[in-house]
């Protein structure tokens, strides 16, 4: 039954949580709805996802609209995708366990909607049929990953998604742009300084932890564009930008 998958998912023992290494456990896990206080444009970035979604379901005649969510982290994102259109069922992906517990309490009243998969996205989607999903969308996920694994997740996206399917990612995508970058990164990390005001310096210093890793890894708009491109997608826009962050939105061919 649905219910006891989903408690087998959102009920996670400590040592499970001790055993994992992934880059969201401790503070940056557990306290993630900070992270909104040096990011005023957050919410609205997750609401250009939602509207991105509803946009397009607005054209579809089916009863029910697939949607798979990767990397679901608070449900934040998962929420926006469900008030996007009542047919929306979310097959919401991520490998972390105390991501997933928040996005369980946060989207506890649409259960009925949503499938939990606590797996590796790439797993997941290879097992997915061809031309099977409606929407691929997903918040703050593909910037972490590896350039390799950027690659062939974008060949999966492609494969999974019917022809006229939405691609749609809020993330951390940087401009092409040099100046325009170091200028837009300078700002990212000065608004950490929030943190120190409350107390909260620890939470500054691990954000900015991240931020370097991310560094090591940058996704860039035209990384983004080339992927898209080469893997059958079309009407690529970059729909709003947000300093370092944007969503961009893709017609599967």
């Amino acid at each position: 039954m649905q219910s006891d998958r989903l408690k087998s998912i959102c009920h996670f023992g400590q040592k499970e949580r001790a055993m994992s290494d992934k880059r969201f456990e401790g503070v940056l896990g557990d306290e993630y709805e900070l992270f909104k206080l040096a990011l005023p444009y957050y919410d609205e970035l997750e609401e250009t996802i939602g509207r991105a979604v509803r946009e397009h379901s607005a054209g579809l005649t089916a009863s029910s609209i697939v949607v798979v969510e990767g990397g679901c982290g608070t449900g934040l994102t998962t929420r926006q995708l469900l008030q996007a259109d009542p047919r929306v069922h979310v097959l919401a992906i991520d490998n972390e366990p105390i991501m997933l517990v928040q996005t369980c309490d946060n989207v506890k009243d649409e259960w009925n909607r949503i499938e939990f998969r606590r797996r590796d996205l790439l797993m997941v989607l290879r097992e997915l049929q061809t031309g099977s999903m409606d929407v691929f969308a997903s918040g703050y996920l593909i910037h972490n990953l590896t350039p390799q694994y950027r690659r062939d997740l974008y060949a999966e996206i492609s494969r999974v998604l019917k022809p006229g399917g939405l691609f749609v990612n809020g993330d951390k995508c940087v401009r092409d742009d040099p100046v325009s970058q170091v200028e837009d990164y300078r700002m990212t990390i000065a608004a950490y300084d929030i943190y120190d005001t409350i107390g909260r310096s620890d939470y500054k210093a691990e954000w900015i932890e991240h931020y370097e890793e991310d560094e090591l890894v940058r996704f860039t708009e035209a990384e983004q564009r080339g992927l898209l491109s080469a893997n059958g997608f079309s009407d690529v826009r970059l729909v709003k930008r947000f300093g370092m962050d944007s969503v961009m939105t893709a017609m599967k061919a």
